[in-house]
Order: C-alpha cells, then structure tokens, then sequence
C-alpha cells in the first residue's frame, strides 16, 4: 500500500467512523418505548462525544501553540 493510500485512509476513516457512530446510536436509541427515552438516549450517546471530542481538540491546539512559543524563544535565544 502506497504511502498516499494510507494517508488518504488515515484522512477518511474519523469521518466515517463518526457517521456510523451517530447511526449506530440511533438504531440503538431506537429500542426505547418511550419517546423522550429515545430522545434522552441518542442526545448524550452523540452530544457527549462531541463535546469531549471539541475539549481534545482544544488541548492539543493550546499545547501545540506553547510549543511553538517555546521553539521561538528558544531560537531567540540561541541566535543572541
């Protein structure tokens, strides 16, 4: 397998993976009697990941950022 098959692959599979998720907590959500328990079942089994997804992101956006802070005072150190 070609390097830009696996990149391309590595690119593609979160996406999928989180449309089947959503379908599989529907289909799951869809056992449920009543209504709101469907309702209740399927928003925290999609929102819940979402939203430790959104704060994992967010992480590692700041730790990249104080990373490249510190490579650049790290080089402006160097070259003084």
């Amino acid at each position: 397998m070609s390097r830009v098959t696996k990149k391309f692959l590595g690119k593609l599979l979160p996406p999928v993976g989180m449309i089947v998720y959503v379908f599989a907590a529907m289909h799951l959500a869809g056992y449920a009697e009543n209504p709101l328990h469907r309702i209740t079942i399927a928003g925290i089994l999609i929102i819940a990941p979402m939203i430790i997804y959104m704060l994992r992101e967010t992480w590692l956006q700041a730790k990249r950022e104080v990373e490249y802070e510190n490579e650049l005072m790290i080089n402006t150190l160097k070259d003084s």
